[in-house]
């Protein structure tokens, strides 16, 4: 665990990027970060009580992507081409759209053109978390 009041190197960069020219960090969409910024997108609340509820769903997306900082120097530095990411995105996109049966890593892997270590690998590197963990995390049935 981080000792309190230290920075993640990521995140630390970050905060000085107007002194070093840099200004964009991409973070992969976790599964609850997903299902967060869902809920501030569906919201319809429009009074005093659903700008607090929208509020409040924005610091916990917000504790996510800093929670994630933590996790960038846990992952590979990899880069991937733009075929390769379109194929993760087309992986994660039949995760989000197709619910029941769960597929196996075979399944999601072979229409895209991926290994199922490649599929695991950047699938991780890319949003987070395996694409088992994906799909648990999304409650996706296993029947």
């Amino acid at each position: 665990m981080p000792s309190r009041g230290t920075l993640p190197a990521a995140l630390h960069a970050l905060v000085l990027a107007p002194e070093r020219g840099r200004t964009a960090c991409q973070l992969p969409m976790t599964t609850p970060m997903v299902a967060i910024t869902t809920q501030l997108f569906d919201s319809r609340h429009h009074d005093t009580l659903g700008l607090t509820y929208v509020e409040a769903l924005a610091l916990e997306l917000l504790c996510f992507a800093v929670a994630n900082f933590w996790s960038l120097s846990k992952r590979p530095n990899e880069q991937y081409n733009a075929r390769a990411l379109q194929a993760l995105s087309a992986v994660r996109h039949a995760l989000v759209t197709q619910r029941t049966p769960a597929p196996t890593v075979r399944q999601l892997a072979r229409p895209v053109g991926l290994s199922e270590k490649s599929l695991e690998r950047g699938f991780k590197t890319v949003y987070g978390e395996r694409p088992i963990d994906f799909m648990r995390n999304s409650g996706y049935s296993r029947h």
